[in-house]
């Protein structure tokens, strides 16, 4: 894996406005946003409002469309416990935010673009606070990059912007980081761009002399999956002492191989197919609770590529079988029987 990204940005560079859909209700959040306003508060110049007599009226569809027609995120801005005209408002309003979010994941989009909270008449510095969020999101972009992904972090005086990708072409990451640069309002004319190979451990290096022992990126010991490498720098640099205060330092290439470098080969597996079939991938993977904790486990260090491919292979035909009884519950009986299916099967794997 190959990274490239400029030095620091400050943030004054950061030109950034994102393009938000709120949708509100005539007699409880309309008021709300319109008090932001005439109070003069501060928040996105890009935001679009469509008033709809009830929050419930909502199509899971239309967040979905939005989203693909350049919207950066959606707010509901739902009337809570005070809608007029049904009592169950929030209940439903709840569901049609679960359904449009199994939308945006299998789209291949990121579930946290759609946000929904409560605005009353009087709430304009809640709804300040909730679009301003927007702003501050981490964004990863996957589906745009060939066999990669980039990344916009807001920190606190600066952005960090980057782009990664397995095996680029010459000059194809510079290209695709000036488009992602283009689209998030990020000025990159007067950055100097630093670029490097990402090293990820084959056993094909030595990592340790008679005085020396590598740990972390310096052994190769980034994530093959994600490029990250501060886990694994910490669980070399364990490795490593273990090694030492045993007495036996030669060990160690052998210890890394046995608890890092076996994991290594599946990790690579795993992010050629990723990488090369990403919307597949996001189709079934992400909505899956199963695979989703596994890799949380992971990042964690609780769990390792080996288990996390087993959860896949092991977990895709119930989560299907589910998808599938959930969707015919839902048809006969409505959208609480589907969500009780679902309930029951996935109470305790993270959803």
């Amino acid at each position: 894996m190959t990274t490239l990204a400029p030095e620091r940005l400050r943030e004054a560079e950061r030109t950034f406005v994102p393009r938000i859909l709120v949708f509100s209700t005539n007699n409880i959040s309309d008021p709300g946003i319109d008090l932001a306003g005439s109070a003069h508060m501060t928040y996105s110049p890009g935001v679009v409002v469509i008033s709809l007599p009830c929050t419930s009226g909502i199509r899971p569809s239309w967040i979905l469309h939005a989203i693909k027609g350049g919207f950066d995120g959606v707010f509901i801005a739902s009337d809570g416990d005070e809608c007029a005209y049904l009592p169950d408002c929030s209940t439903r309003a709840s569901r049609i935010v679960a359904q449009a979010q199994e939308l945006l994941v299998k789209g291949g989009h990121q579930s946290a673009r759609l946000k929904m909270a409560a605005i009353c008449s009087v709430c304009a510095e809640p709804f300040t606070r909730h679009i301003q969020q927007f702003g501050d999101a981490l964004w990863f972009i996957f589906g745009d990059i060939r066999h990669g992904y980039a990344w916009v972090f807001p920190k606190s005086d600066h952005l960090s912007v980057g782009i990664a990708a397995l095996h680029p072409k010459h000059g194809e990451l510079q290209a695709g980081l000036a488009r992602v640069a283009a689209r998030y309002g990020v000025a990159l004319e007067d950055a100097q761009l630093r670029g490097h190979p990402i090293p990820i451990y084959l056993r094909r290096e030595p990592i340790a002399t008679a005085r020396a022992l590598l740990v972390g990126d310096a052994a190769g010991l980034a994530d093959p999956f994600t490029g990250e490498g501060i886990r694994l720098a910490i669980k070399s640099g364990r490795l490593a002492a273990q090694a030492i205060l045993s007495g036996h330092p030669e060990q160690y290439p052998a210890l890394i191989h046995q608890d890092i470098g076996v994991c290594h080969t599946f990790g690579l597996g795993l992010a050629w197919l990723f990488y090369h079939f990403p919307r597949l991938c996001f189709a079934l993977g992400a909505p899956n609770p199963f695979i989703t904790r596994a890799f949380a486990d992971m990042l964690a260090d609780r769990a390792d590529y080996p288990l996390i491919i087993l959860q896949i292979v092991g977990s895709l035909p119930i989560y299907l079988l589910t998808e599938g009884i959930a969707a015919l519950a839902g048809w006969l009986g409505g959208s609480e029987r589907r969500e009780k299916v679902r309930s029951l099967v996935y109470t305790g794997a993270g959803k």
